[in-house]
């Protein structure tokens, strides 16, 4: 059985995991420039250091682009997951296939092997059936 590469797969899944790293730089960015907005007024009373609505949105962007980064790269690994376990299901089949023509044993060589696979007709059956009866 042939290996497949998955090329487009493992292409899409390295081109997500790029935009997850761009997610986290534009995240983080995102949240430095949210703290330029920070003036006296803003903060808080009460909060250490002047920590005010600029610190708390910056915690918010980098915690919501964080799960969102690490959402996208699960996506990327299902992918590749789902494409190697769709190969490992296609040698197992030919593997179950291999063994069943196999264990089909054949007294004659020049009689057909055994198939899970070949439709049987219901002459086929009703010929080998016992007469019944009437």
């Amino acid at each position: 059985m042939k290996k497949r590469g998955h090329f487009a797969i493992k292409f899409t899944a390295a081109f997500m995991r790029l935009i997850a790293i761009l997610f986290v730089i534009t995240g983080l960015l995102a949240g430095l420039a949210l703290t330029q907005f920070q003036t006296q007024a803003s903060n808080f009373t009460g909060l250490p250091g002047g920590f005010g609505f600029s610190g708390i949105a910056y915690v918010v962007a980098v915690v919501t682009t964080l799960v969102y980064a690490i959402i996208l790269w699960g996506f990327a690994d299902a992918l590749v997951l789902i494409a190697d376990t769709n190969d490992a299901q296609r040698v197992t089949a030919a593997q179950v296939a291999q063994l069943m023509g196999e264990r089909g044993g054949r007294a004659d060589p020049g009689e057909p092997r055994v198939s899970l696979m070949t439709p049987v007709s219901s002459s086929d059956v009703t010929e080998r059936l016992p007469p019944t009866n009437r």
